[in-house]
């Protein structure tokens, strides 16, 4: 041994004098890789600022400009208020008029006050709503344009349906089912538009209580389903099935950076005052950056069969057993969504907005189908393959399974259009599709999981059309 160590001390120390500067090169490969995650990380940061940016944009310019006819959480309440009237009586509908009432005048749009001043009129009758319109017309701050609406509802109070010219009545109109609520009071209860505007706000109300007893029901069965997997998994009987091949490496933190520019940033000039084949472009340009990003590893030869691997595009133990275990996954999920989903109800009702997204406004029973594609094939796929599979992949070379976990999560809700307030929720999200991940491996348990979160909340939307 005291033979060996001035050996090992000249080959690593007695360099020649004038081969000394080459003591501190790196080799050419370890400085493209640096440069590589440098740039992806770069990429990936600017990404999620610019989508922070939009949301928050999005957020200032909603007060004013929120069509009252697509506000789906606005609806909910009324239909909620207008189905306990006809199904459990006036007294019951009062309760929930009153709280909503209160909570309304506080908001600075007072489109969103007049939306309810029908349901005022529908549980307490008429004279409450004219001393509501009364109350609302003695603000000053009110525009011309909302005047006029003041006017054509006070007329419609005042007289009746038949005395409106087509002016008030148009008015009246443009706040959807707020406005044929209007103008179906007084008539019989056998009118087609008051049968149909009253049936609207029932079925809501049935499907929201069948909604919320079977959340109740998959609730407590998450919470066993949870406790289980806790204790298994400190008995060590819950065992990953995730692998973690050397290959590919950066190409996969590449990908996802490529795929988070497309997502995010192209799509935005869509929205831009700028030439229509510009948008049309940018909108075309997009696609093609999600085929390069799920391609890339390809490009920077890496082998498929490990590619595939990496990412959790593979069968696991069988496609029908991985979706049961997604939507098992779901529901040990769940209790933390309950949790992160009363802290954002918490903050909303403290700071007056609701996160949603902005395709809520755009769906419709023509684009229903349309809106189920994309959220329940097409989101799956692309966000768990990229998010999950590239990302999480990535990060679990370098972290355990729950710090990968919480750093993917917290990107994906960062760089969903709800904006900083929709964090908690999207964030439990994403890391529960993690631990599904690491749990199955194979990305047909998560994305069994993505599907099912989001057809829910589909299935709920679906409710609020009429």
């Amino acid at each position: 041994m005291n033979s060996f160590m001035p050996v090992c001390v000249d080959e690593q120390f007695q360099q020649p004098h004038d081969d000394a500067p080459t003591e501190n090169k790196r080799p050419p490969g370890l400085k493209r890789t640096r440069v590589g995650i440098i740039l992806s990380w770069l990429f990936i940061i600017a990404a999620v600022v610019f989508s922070q940016m939009q949301s928050s944009k999005s957020q200032q310019e909603k007060p004013g400009s929120t069509n009252p006819a697509q506000d789906m959480s606005l609806q909910m309440n009324a239909k909620y208020i207008v189905g306990v009237n006809s199904l459990l009586g006036r007294k019951n509908a009062e309760k929930f008029l009153e709280q909503t009432v209160k909570n309304l005048q506080n908001d600075k749009n007072i489109r969103n006050q007049i939306c309810f001043v029908p349901v005022i009129a529908e549980v307490s009758g008429r004279e409450s709503a004219l001393a509501e319109l009364n109350r609302l017309s003695a603000i000053g701050s009110v525009g011309g344009g909302i005047k006029g609406d003041l006017r054509a509802f006070q007329r419609l109070y005042e007289h009746d349906n038949a005395w409106l010219i087509d002016q008030e009545r148009f008015a009246i109109e443009k706040y959807g089912w707020f406005g044929r609520l209007a103008l179906s009071q007084g008539k019989d209860a056998s009118d087609p538009d008051r049968k149909a505007v009253v049936k609207s706000a029932v079925r809501l109300l049935l499907s929201l209580v069948i909604f919320s007893m079977a959340f109740i029901a998959a609730f407590f069965i998450g919470l066993v389903l949870l406790a289980v997997a806790v204790v298994f998994r400190l008995k060590g009987r819950l065992r990953s099935k995730l692998e973690i091949p050397e290959k590919p490496g950066l190409s996969m933190l590449e990908s996802f950076a490529i795929y988070i520019t497309g997502l995010i940033v192209l799509p935005a000039l869509v929205l831009l005052p700028i030439p229509i084949f510009i948008r049309i472009g940018a909108s075309i340009l997009s696609i093609f950056f999600v085929i390069l990003a799920i391609f890339w590893p390809r490009i920077r030869e890496v082998n498929w069969k490990e590619y595939r691997a990496a990412i959790g595009w593979q069968r696991g133990r069988g496609f029908f057993r991985e979706i049961g275990c997604g939507i098992i996954g779901y529901l040990a999920g769940l209790p933390l969504l309950a949790f992160a989903l009363a802290i954002v109800l918490l903050l909303s009702r403290y700071t007056g907005v609701t996160p949603s997204h902005p395709l809520i406004d755009q769906v419709n029973r023509d684009t229903f189908f349309l809106m189920f594609i994309l959220a329940c094939v097409w989101a799956p796929v692309t966000e768990e393959t990229f998010f999950r599979g590239m990302f999480f992949g990535y990060l679990r070379r370098r972290f355990s399974w729950v710090s990968a976990g919480i750093i993917s999560a917290l990107l994906f809700a960062l760089v969903h259009p709800q904006g900083l307030l929709g964090t908690p929720v999207l964030g439990v999200i994403g890391f529960t599709m993690s631990a599904i991940r690491e749990w199955r491996g194979s990305l047909i348990a998560s994305m069994s999981a993505h599907a099912l979160n989001n057809g829910s909340a589909l299935l709920m939307l679906f409710m609020l059309l009429d």
